[in-house]
């Protein structure tokens, strides 16, 4: 190893920790339907629409709650839903059809 490194300057390295801080929410459901009653987001589709609920799940809490409140929502404005893959789906599936 110390041959690899012959005449390379390396610098010295110090461990670092970071942290972020953690907002919570105490009542998902409740934000949730709070947020899709908003005229911005509402107000952009209309009954009979058709939507895709995509979702991923990197880090995101209560996902199961929030994707939940999403489809009850979609249902109750009676949107077509529409079966889509994830993107990582995706890519391995356009992999084998090549």
């Amino acid at each position: 190893m110390e041959k690899l490194f012959t005449g390379i300057n390396i610098p010295r390295m110090i461990k670092i920790r970071q942290r972020f801080p953690r907002e919570t929410i105490a009542d998902v459901t409740s934000v949730i339907k709070e947020e899709l009653s908003k005229e911005e987001i509402i107000g952009r589709i209309k009954n009979g629409d058709r939507v895709a609920i995509a979702v991923g799940s990197r880090g995101i809490a209560n996902m199961p709650c929030i994707v939940r409140e999403i489809v009850m929502r979609s249902k109750k404005e009676e949107l077509t839903r529409l079966s889509c893959r994830r993107w990582g789906a995706m890519a391995v599936q356009q992999e084998k059809d090549r």
